[in-house]
């Protein structure tokens, strides 16, 4: 038997689509790719910094103030979750893609942009 989760409003972090994280990245957000190093290949966007989930809380330190935090992992489930730790945490603007990167796939085989618009 667990609680359920507050609504995401209340929590402090967002969920955002792929659209607005490529706006705010253009803006000085910072992404951050929180899969697991197993799961990231070469073609992964090189504008993203690995976070893996895993490890998230050791890195609390290292996160920008002010710019803003946007999270991905494959389905979007676990960067809630890591949006929610950090907002715990203390980090504030923190914003997580709906969707993750079954979304982006999804988008990109439609012909849309998604993450090769975010390289250096």
């Amino acid at each position: 038997w667990s609680l359920p989760l507050p609504a995401e409003e209340d929590r402090g972090e967002q969920g955002i689509s792929w659209p607005e994280a490529m706006d705010l990245a253009a803006a000085g957000a910072i992404l951050f790719d929180v899969r697991e190093d197993s799961e990231r290949t070469a073609q992964d966007s090189p504008a993203a910094i690995p976070m893996p989930l895993s490890r998230i809380l050791d890195n609390t330190v290292e996160l920008p103030h002010g710019s803003g935090v946007v999270l991905f992992c494959q389905s979007g489930q676990r960067s809630l979750r890591a949006a929610h730790l950090l907002v715990e945490a203390g980090v504030s603007n923190v914003k997580h893609i709906e969707g993750g990167l079954n979304v982006y796939v999804s988008r990109n085989s439609l012909g849309e942009t998604g993450l090769s618009d975010l390289g250096p």
